[in-house]
């Protein structure tokens, strides 16, 4: 994977080392997991801060995009429907990643308790300390801080998506299977932004064949 994985070439994907980096720098916060779901399966930001607990099966291991939330002028942050049938989706979740949730969901609810009356309930799965939605600014500044504890280089909340992708397709994931994970319209429209990576990834392959052949 070494050999042909240059996620600068895409321009601002993380490194494995930064990803690390990244995440440990998120566990030691509240809300740790946001950043490790952001990272370990590739949501929009959209799509993560719009989360219930009902969207996701920790028993099963699954994660389900339901729905979007976005600020409209004059009435606040709103939910909406995924931008495209593909965009609703679900989702494997890594073990390390179900186990994060676990830890979230038992310190999400101490916050619930200390807020007492006060906490707003709207079953989200990333809120404020009193159950509001998360602003998409606030949620930015967290992760300029993240990267800055981790001493990784400023990338934009989006380019956490990009990382997962490239790790995926470095990793040999099936182009296809990315594209379900990401929720591309259509699996043309990974390999058309990835396509740094892929041939790359064919060399790769028929170093594999040449080798087991001769």
């Amino acid at each position: 994977m070494a050999e042909f994985w240059n996620p600068t070439a895409s321009g601002r994907a993380l490194t494995l080392n930064e990803i690390r980096a990244v995440l440990h720098a998120a566990a030691q916060r509240r809300n740790g997991a946001r950043w490790a779901v952001a990272l370990g399966v590739g949501l929009r930001q959209s799509e993560v801060l719009a989360l219930r607990w009902t969207d996701i099966d920790l028993d099963a291991g699954t994660l389900s995009v339901n729905r979007t939330v976005h600020r409209v002028t004059g009435v606040g942050l709103t939910y909406a429907e995924p931008k495209s049938e593909r965009s609703r989706r679900r989702i494997a979740l890594p073990a390390p990643l179900v186990d994060a949730l676990r830890s979230h969901r038992v310190a999400q609810h101490a916050e619930r308790l200390k807020a007492g009356t006060s906490w707003h309930d709207d079953n989200l799965v990333f809120a404020q300390p009193n159950g509001h939605p998360i602003d998409k600014r606030a949620d930015w500044r967290q992760w300029r801080a993240i990267l800055a504890t981790a001493e990784v280089r400023t990338v934009r909340l989006h380019d956490a998506r990009h990382s997962t992708a490239t790790t995926l397709l470095a990793l040999g994931v099936d182009v296809r299977i990315v594209a379900d994970m990401l929720g591309h319209s259509q699996t043309r429209v990974t390999s058309d932004i990835y396509q740094h990576v892929l041939p790359a990834m064919a060399q790769d392959a028929a170093s594999r064949l040449g080798a087991a052949l001769w």
